[in-house]
């Protein structure tokens, strides 16, 4: 009896072992998120397909309950659904906005819950505050970020800064491709006016950032995407206008998806400024055009945009004393070489042209392909009036004209351009969806040719239009590959390895140590490793630690006003980050710690080089370390935002060279002064920002933004004479939607008027004071030319847009 006990009891545990495995029988559909049903679905768990949809979406498995499942379709996004103990499903996929959204995404944009520092603006963030102004201004209320307008309104020459580092150092790319111009580095966000109009969203990572394809990121990098296929036609026209006979004149359509695999969209802006100093007016002009053809397999996407811009000059500031009285904080000196009226054409013209051919195959769901071929030209002047030159050195032969005859001229700088490359990148995925690889590289070349000619001349009429005083030809290939690899090793931790080499070679015509100039050749090779780790603590609240070093090359600059004795090195960045964001019901807490530790960067210390050229020089060890926080509220009609940058900005030390006159105004030389511990230039320890949002009903909105920015150094010696002092400003904008799709929107800036300055450049010397409008004493014989640029009082902007489908 006892024997068939036991047998029971062992039969018994078996079949409730088994049970305990339930074979449940589950059956679901799967549907898109307008609850069209998707047939063809793949339905599987670790090991096998367990099931295919039907025609109607429809699915019926036998399944472990503790098991996950895996939905995958070609043309949608894949997901992982726990099943635990649900017998019936309703998944639902969200279609890959028609292959075409990810392009550019691949290897440099970064996920929510990626161990990097970011931020992202969606198309309504964006245009929110678009009145027709450049790019800085749009992101001006980013965490850490900073602008500055030449001609004061952000319309025209406009900069932006990122934890105090500036263009140069800020990796820009639309759609995968670098916009940083490939000599300077610089971008230039006036040869693309209107452009955030065209932009989908916008992510800037700050510090080291992911793999990019130009040149180094090292203080943010900034990607734009502009890949949006809109699901129905859409026409618009805007119309505005506001202070300083600012206006915008903006055309847009799209055709929306024509039978489910063909579009176009378009558009077309006119925005002319008068500017807020005196003759700084902008007449800018641009298009966007985008026409592809998809399916659920690949997808090929051209982009056509294109700016031209004619700036009057407004980039050498005033003298300091103007900024202290009002009537003067305007005042212009481009130009005024000229005796008399100040010089009418004293302008930058430049058009911009970029193309890009986007292509994407997903061969299976787990492998995917992008391919990007582009091309930019460029070709442009910037036109000066010069008094007292010597003219033979310009090229101008004339029987009136000998070795020392001095006369006016004017001169055109022209700029003729080719950048043109490919990029590419290869994904797998795993069957679990848990890793990732990424593969991807480019090869740009860029061709630029420099030259000058003399268009007029007050000594002779007989003046060659086609003669060039001088030419530069300069060539920079830029090759790059990466691999990216992206792991999820449970429901809370994820990491990722990004390892990037890149190859740079300069050609160029510049100085021997002699001074002779020759053709010169440099080729610089980094290697660029990043890692990651970031932790769900709960679905409130995660973790993220990032550590990445990072390589840069100097500029062209650098190269041609230095000879290979005094040529620069690359800088060096290591960069750590430290983050944790946190949800406590209507509250989000963001809050970052970073060090971005510099070796060899590159800084001005006005120490002539061995060709006399006062070139950047490295400095062995500088670093930026600072906390960034972001506090947001949001609740029924009312929002609230919060931001804090506390930082130091440092350089160890480094040997600094001041110019020395005799009381005859003869230079004699230079001092050299040993500086240690000292503030990086244009690096404020503060900066607040806080912003409120109302919805005071269906149709209307109002928002408020206060920015605070503390005292920043002109140079890099931290001398309180020479600095910007603290400022801030209020904006207000209100939006009204009124009927048949008309949208209304009012911005007011600087709000309460404050005078304030944004940027500045200062020049010191020992010796007799030069006696101008730029001279500051600093003591008896230390003195400084100094200029600022100030920013416009209370101004408004006006936009009505008119949604006609």
């Amino acid at each position: 009896m006892f024997k068939i006990q036991l047998l029971g009891l062992m039969i018994s545990w078996i079949i409730i072992t088994q049970v305990s495995q339930i074979q449940a029988q589950i059956s679901g559909v799967v549907t898109d998120q307008n609850t069209k049903p998707i047939p063809d679905v793949s339905i599987s768990n670790h090991h096998q397909v367990l099931a295919i949809t039907d025609a109607d979406g429809k699915f019926f498995i036998n399944q472990r309950v503790e098991d996950s499942l895996y939905f995958a379709h070609i043309a949608y996004h894949p997901q992982k659904i726990k099943v635990a103990q649900q017998h019936s499903l309703h998944v639902v996929l969200t279609i890959r906005q028609a292959l075409v959204e990810e392009i550019q995404i691949l290897g440099q944009w970064a996920d929510t819950d990626q161990a990097i520092t970011q931020y992202t603006l969606s198309a309504e963030d964006i245009e929110r505050r678009d009145y027709g102004q450049d790019m800085p201004t749009q992101l001006r209320w980013s965490p850490s970020v900073l602008m500055h307008s030449d001609a004061g309104t952000g319309i025209g020459y406009s900069y932006m800064r990122i934890r105090g580092s500036d263009q140069e150092r800020t990796a820009v790319s639309i759609n995968g491709v670098p916009l940083n111009d490939a000599e300077s580095q610089q971008v230039f966000w006036v040869d693309l006016p209107d452009f955030a109009s065209s932009a989908k969203s916008i992510q800037i990572q700050r510090g080291l950032g992911l793999s990019s394809h130009g040149p180094g990121a090292f203080g943010a990098s900034i990607q734009i995407n502009t890949q949006e296929v809109p699901a129905e036609p859409q026409l618009s026209a805007t119309l505005g206008y506001g202070s300083f006979n600012s206006s915008r004149i903006q055309l847009k359509a799209a055709t929306g998806l024509l039978q489910g695999k063909y579009f176009v969209k378009a558009r077309g802006s006119l925005i002319r400024s008068d500017g807020f100093v005196d003759r700084a007016s902008s007449d800018l002009k641009s298009y966007f055009i985008s026409a592809g053809l998809l399916d659920t397999e690949q997808s090929l996407t051209l982009h056509v945009f294109s700016g031209h811009e004619i700036t009057y000059q407004a980039w050498n500031g005033i003298p300091f004393r103007y900024a202290a009285i009002d009537s003067l904080r305007s005042y212009n000196p481009s130009g005024t070489e000229k005796s008399g009226a100040p010089y009418e054409d004293e302008v930058d013209n430049y058009r911009q042209t970029h193309t890009q051919l986007i292509y994407k195959r997903q061969f299976t769901d787990r492998f995917r392909l992008n391919l990007t071929g582009h091309y930019t030209r460029g070709l442009g002047y910037f036109e000066l009036y010069k008094s007292g030159k010597l003219l033979r050195q310009f090229g101008l032969q004339a029987p009136a004209i000998d070795s020392m005859t001095i006369g006016d001229i004017v001169q055109r700088r022209w700029l003729s351009n080719h950048f043109y490359g490919a990029i590419s990148s290869l994904s797998y995925s795993s069957k679990d969806l848990n890793s990732e690889w990424v593969w991807g590289g480019a090869y740009n070349t860029y061709l630029g040719d420099h030259f000058g000619r003399i268009i007029w001349s007050d000594i002779t009429e007989r003046l060659d239009p086609g003669i060039v005083y001088y030419q530069n030809d300069a060539k920079k290939s830029d090759f790059n590959t990466y691999l990216q690899w992206k792991y999820q090793w449970g429901p809370r931790l994820n990491t990722f390895i990004d390892f990037q080499y890149r190859r740079v070679a300069y050609a160029f015509e510049g100085p021997d140590e002699d001074g002779e100039i020759l053709d010169r050749r440099v080729v610089h090779h980094f290697v660029n490793p990043k890692i990651g780790l970031n932790l769900n603590i709960h679905t409130q609240s995660r973790l993220y630690a990032y550590l990445g070093y990072g390589s840069k090359e100097p500029n062209r600059n650098d190269y041609v006003e230095s000879s290979p004795r005094s040529a620069p090195r690359p800088e060096r960045l290591l960069n750590a980050e430290l983050g944790i964001y946190q949800k406590w019901g209507a509250w989000t807490l963001g809050s970052n710690l970073y060090w971005m530790q510099y070796k060899d960067q590159l800084i001005p210390t006005g120490q002539l080089n061995d060709v006399g050229a006062a070139t950047r020089v490295n400095v062995e060890a500088s670093y930026r370390r600072g906390s960034e926080l972001s506090l947001d509220f949001r609740k029924d009609r009312y929002t609230w935002r919060f931001g804090c940058n506390y930082s130091q900005n440092k350089i160890k030390s480094f040997d600094f060279y001041v110019d020395q006159y005799d009381p005859d105004y003869n230079y004699v030389g230079q001092r050299k002064y040993r500086l240690t511990n000292t503030a990086l230039a244009l690096s404020p320890q503060l900066i607040l920002t806080n912003s409120i949002s109302f919805r005071l009903s269906k149709y209307l909105t109002a928002d408020m933004d206060m920015k605070y920015v503390g005292r920043q150094y002109l140079d890099n010696t931290s001398t309180f004479e020479t600095s910007l002092d603290p400022y801030w400003t209020l904006d207000l904008h209100t939006r009204l939607k009124l009927v048949s799709g008309l949208d209304f929107k009012l911005g007011v800036f600087n709000l309460l008027g404050q005078a304030y300055e944004t940027f500045g450049w200062t020049y010191p010397y020992e010796g007799p004071s030069f006696g101008t409008a730029y001279s500051k004493e600093i003591s008896k014989d230390i003195h400084r030319e100094l200029a600022l640029y100030p920013q416009a009082g209370r101004y408004f902007m006006l936009s009505l847009q008119w949604n006609i489908l």
